[in-house]
């Protein structure tokens, strides 16, 4: 309750968390350094195990710390060319009221593997979360008066490699189980597919506002997008009759590729699909929407963005007309007004002269 700020989460939650981060766990990581360097000062670095037992302890520096700083400065330059290269992931702004399906970064998959693998026991999230990683932690932190082997040769210091080695183990297989069963599911990568594109979006809509958020927060740059917001709109209002990208009811016609070549060819080549003008004998008829002139608009956008780039056929230009050639872009489809035979029809310009 003190951590988390009340009964629910909220925005004391998160305040609480970054004072936590930012001042609580950077001071016991330097007191820790602290008593580390002192026993180390105490009692003397431990000798290799290629060194017979009885050995006198090694001095830190100078040996230790120049391989200490070497393997320090590898590793910054590693991080430093990997953020130059790929930079800060900057995803979509949080919508609470999207279907994005949370997953941890990849240091927490296994934590996150292990309580999936409990999931259906009594208790299992406080199991997965909290008892399992509580008694590694205690098996590591007891390790010192549990092997009590005075000799540094692995080979008879196997309850310190499997209380070591064992946790490494279990959190690499638990983080590859997880990232494999995310692979192969097809809903989550429908999902995250979702969330890329919103953050594609978001950024462009930042850049065209002039490389700024709107007072409301980025997220309105998203809402206020006609295309996005009908889209929302089409699965509040429209998705219970109409299917688009396989999801949604068929009582009223599809909506996927509207207007598009595709979709006309169809409508020309099965006129009486099912997919174009809704179930047959459906008796119940499409009222009037409550929906917003705003909300119009861009249901209205977000319907016609979904046919091809470039589909919309050409209009007729005036020096179509004028050379008597129809635009090659106009489809010519038959229909009865175009099939009916008409009798020739004659004026006194065609008609034979009499006598």
């Amino acid at each position: 309750m003190l951590v988390q700020g009340g009964e629910d989460f909220g925005n004391l939650t998160l305040t609480r968390f970054y004072a936590i981060h930012a001042v609580v766990l950077p001071a016991a990581l330097v007191l820790l350094f602290v008593l580390h360097r002192a026993a180390s000062r105490r009692h003397g670095r431990t000798p290799p195990p290629s060194l017979p037992d009885g050995a006198a302890a090694t001095r830190y520096f100078p040996g230790q710390a120049f391989r200490d700083v070497v393997a320090f400065v590898l590793v910054a330059a590693a991080a430093a060319a990997y953020a130059k290269m790929r930079g800060a992931p900057l995803e979509a702004p949080a919508d609470p009221a999207s279907e994005f399906t949370a997953r941890p970064e990849w240091y927490f998959l296994p934590l996150f593997q292990l309580v999936r693998l409990v999931h259906g026991f009594p208790g299992s999230e406080f199991v997965g979360s909290q008892v399992i990683p509580g008694l590694v932690f205690l098996a590591l932190l007891l390790l010192p008066w549990i092997d009590r082997s005075p000799s540094r040769s692995p080979r008879s210091r196997g309850v310190a490699l499997a209380v070591g080695l064992g946790p490494l183990i279990a959190c690499v297989l638990l983080g590859g189980l997880a990232a494999f069963n995310d692979a192969n599911d097809g809903e989550l990568a429908r999902h995250q597919a979702e969330a890329r594109e919103d953050a594609q979006l978001a950024r462009t809509l930042f850049v065209k506002n002039g490389n700024s958020a709107p007072p409301e927060g980025p997220l309105a740059l998203l809402d206020h997008h006609a295309p996005r917001l009908g889209k929302r709109v089409f699965a509040e209002k429209c998705s219970a009759c109409h299917r688009l990208d396989g999801q949604g009811g068929v009582k009223g016609p599809a909506l996927d590729g509207y207007l598009s070549r595709k979709w006309l060819a169809g409508v020309i080549k099965t006129p009486q699909d099912p997919r174009f003008f809704g179930t047959p004998g459906f008796k119940e008829t499409m009222g009037s929407t409550d929906a917003k002139p705003d909300e119009l608009d861009a249901l209205a956008a977000f319907v016609a963005s979904q046919g091809a780039p470039g589909s919309h056929r050409r209009r007729p230009s005036s020096a179509d007309g004028r050379s008597g050639r129809r635009s090659s872009a106009t489809p010519v489809t038959p229909s009865r007004a175009t099939t009916r035979r008409v009798a020739p029809r004659t004026s006194a310009a065609t008609a034979p002269r009499s006598g």
